[in-house]
């Protein structure tokens, strides 16, 4: 866990993994849980692109009424330029949590695919 602040009617946690800093291109998967709300996914998606960060997919989830869980995968092309997304991130009104973990690489969908097929 990167940092815990209290910001009054929440706690937000940062988790960036110890990444290392520079610009070396990766992929990332990025967890948000926030107060459901409107206009909540379209400021999470401004967030990412006025970084230049790339959203190659996206999970929506509201799994209690009220709340929202929303799950990108993203590609970066700086790190220290997504660490001041996140910033940013948890910063819109709302955020009660922002993870990121840097992808081991590959597809997790093409390893499904693979793994799938070992056992036929």
């Amino acid at each position: 866990l990167g940092a815990i602040r209290d910001l009054s009617d929440r706690i937000v946690f940062f988790d960036i993994d110890d990444a290392p800093l520079g610009s070396r291109p990766g992929r990332a998967e990025v967890v948000v849980n926030a107060r459901d709300r409107v206009g909540l996914l379209s400021d999470l998606v401004t967030a990412f692109n006025n970084f230049n960060i790339n959203i190659r997919s996206a999970k929506i989830e509201t799994p209690r009424a009220g709340d929202a869980r929303d799950t990108f995968e993203v590609d970066y092309l700086d790190m220290n330029q997504t660490r001041e997304a996140m910033r940013a991130i948890q910063k819109l009104p709302g955020i009660a949590s922002v993870t990121f973990r840097i992808s081991s690489g590959g597809d997790p969908a093409r390893a499904k695919r693979r793994s799938a097929a070992s056992r036929t």
